[in-house]
């Protein structure tokens, strides 16, 4: 699977598991995936992909959750929730224009 071997894709596991476990509580889980995924031979872009897919995937399931338990006053909520998603449009444009050396990538 893309050039990773069993063990490798046990210890990305692992670490997102641990990340997940730190962001039910407290957040921070980000700096823990990033960091693995970059270890483990992603490119930043691809690295920061990967981490905003899984907390994404995280976020939408604790919504769910709120929801479900009618946690959530969805009146307040929505203009936060739009202004989050934008921003993570605006994010990623920059991460794109960012040349290759400012992340840290040699070429």
């Amino acid at each position: 699977m893309g050039g990773f071997d069993s063990g490798g894709l046990a210890a990305l596991f692992a670490v997102a598991a641990v990340a997940g476990c730190f962001d039910s509580v407290a957040g921070g889980g980000g700096l823990l995936t990033i960091a693995a995924l970059l270890l483990a031979g992603l490119d930043p872009v691809s690295a920061i992909a990967t981490n905003k897919l899984q907390g994404a995937a995280a976020t939408l399931s604790a919504t769910a959750a709120f929801a479900r338990q009618r946690l959530i006053e969805w009146r307040s909520a929505a203009p936060v929730a739009i202004t989050a998603g934008l921003g993570s449009v605006v994010g990623a444009f920059c991460v794109i224009r960012i040349p290759g050396e400012g992340l840290g990538l040699d070429s």
